[in-house]
């Protein structure tokens, strides 16, 4: 993400413009600036890869709040919207915060870890020898 780039102005947009806005406008510069539609054109070329680059960022709802946020505060804050974020039908769930999504991923060792160590005090009980007084 390059905060020197006003990826608003590299797809023909105001800041305030919604996700249905940012997708017309992209697939309109791509189409236009595709290599494919202009063969030995370098600066169409590198136009077509800024607004693929404005588009990453913008139609991403995570990208899109860090990369206005650093814009307005000049200050780069990685997740912090995490937690605000409302989400549209079409972008990704971003409900939960990076920590949250990161420990539910390891949700499912719990039952493992707890049946290995539940196999081990068996095991232990078992094998070690008893005294009794």
């Amino acid at each position: 993400m390059n905060f020197s780039i006003n990826y608003y102005s590299v797809l023909g947009l105001k800041e305030n413009a919604s996700m249905d806005e940012i997708r017309k406008a992209y697939r309109s510069l791509a189409f236009k600036y595709h290599p494919d539609t202009n063969p030995n054109n370098a600066l169409m070329a590198e136009r077509f890869y800024r607004v693929q680059e404005a588009y990453e960022i913008l139609s991403d709802v995570l990208k899109k709040r860090q990369y206005d946020s650093f814009r307005k505060n000049k200050m780069f804050t990685p997740y912090a919207f995490a937690k605000d974020i409302e989400l549209d039908k079409d972008t990704k769930d971003y409900n939960q915060s990076p920590m949250a999504r990161k420990r539910n991923n390891y949700l499912w060792l719990k039952p493992i870890v707890l049946i290995t160590i539940a196999i081990a005090v068996v095991w232990l009980l078992i094998h070690l020898p008893h005294k009794i007084n």
